[in-house]
């Protein structure tokens, strides 16, 4: 006697399915979203603010010391 499966479990198999497919359809078009944002970056290619920092040797460093003779990267962290 072979029997077949309750229909509440073929139910919640293909809700569940269903459920898999929509979640993956959005998560895809948050991603495509995301992406095309991050191309569009309003900072890129544009000078930096003009500022002053202390150097570890005293004097003070800008952006504007630099501009125009080399590429700046300024990181900023704190503990």
């Amino acid at each position: 006697m072979h029997s077949s499966p309750p229909k509440a479990a073929l139910a919640g198999l293909v809700g569940l399915a269903a459920f898999t497919v929509w979640i993956t359809w959005r998560a895809k078009l948050l991603e495509i979203k995301l992406q095309g944002r991050g191309a569009e970056t309003h900072l890129v290619n544009k000078p930096a603010p003009n500022f002053s920092l202390a150097a570890l040797d005293g004097h003070a460093v800008s952006p504007a010391d630099f501009r125009g003779k080399q590429k700046l990267v300024i990181t900023f962290w704190a503990s």
